[in-house]
C-alpha cells in the first residue's frame, strides 16, 4: 500500500507518517518502480502501536526503544520492555 492508503487506515496524516520514517520509527517495506514508499500490513500496525503508544505518553524515544525490543528479539529480552512500560505507569 501506498502511503496515502496507510495514512487513511492508521488515521495518521501522511506528514505525520513521514516524520515517523525520519525520526527511524516507521520503515516502508520498499520502493514502487515510480518511488513511491511501499507500505505492508507488518507497518499498519507498527503504526498504529506508534499511535497507541503515543496516546499513553510514551515519548517517541520511548517507542522506539519498544519497537527496537520488538524488532531484534534475539538481542532482548522481554524484561526490557517490561521495565520501559512499568517506568512509564510509575510517571503517568
Amino acid at each position: 500500500m501506498q502511503i496515502s492508503e496507510l495514512a487513511k487506515l492508521s488515521n495518521l496524516n501522511t506528514h505525520t507518517l513521514r516524520y515517523y520514517e525520519k525520526a527511524g520509527l516507521l520503515k516502508p517495506s520498499g520502493r514502487s518502480h515510480s518511488n513511491y514508499r511501499i507500505y505492508s500490513e507488518d507497518d499498519l500496525i507498527t503504526a498504529n502501536f506508534i499511535k497507541r503508544s503515543k496516546a499513553c505518553g510514551f515519548s517517541l524515544s520511548e517507542i522506539a526503544s519498544l519497537l527496537a525490543i520488538k524488532n531484534d528479539k534475539s538481542q532482548h529480552v522481554c524484561a526490557e520492555a517490561k521495565s520501559i512500560t512499568d517506568a512509564k505507569i510509575k510517571d503517568v
